[in-house]
């Protein structure tokens, strides 16, 4: 997410509130879309149990940084959930096609 510009204050300097509350905010985004990702069992270094989280602490990095990538998290997301719809759609097409096949069944019976 990339801010060009924020309000200012009524002293004509930045308002640093709003950039405060802004990374607030990002930062919850990002955290219920990890959540949300662990609990589908979405694969990916965002969703994974807490292999991230290990990992940066492992290399001394900061879960910050990690968390302000909202455009990243998002994007894997909507792939992640995308390609998990398509597969459960797929599989509802089987068991109806596999539904409609017993039926015929039972009606030569």
């Amino acid at each position: 997410v990339v801010c060009f510009s924020s309000p200012t204050s009524q002293n004509g300097g930045l308002d640093l509130g709003y950039g405060s509350a802004f990374i607030s905010t990002v930062k919850a985004v990002s955290k219920i879309m990890k959540s949300s990702g662990k609990r589908l069992n979405l694969g990916g270094r965002w969703f994974n149990s807490s292999k991230s989280s290990i990992t940066m602490k492992r290399k001394g990095g900061n879960n910050d940084s990690d968390e302000m990538d909202l455009e990243s998290i998002a994007r894997n997301y909507c792939r992640s959930v995308e390609a998990l719809v398509s597969k459960q759609r797929k599989d509802v097409q089987e068991l109806q096609q596999f539904c409609g096949f017993l039926e015929q069944k039972l009606e030569t019976i």
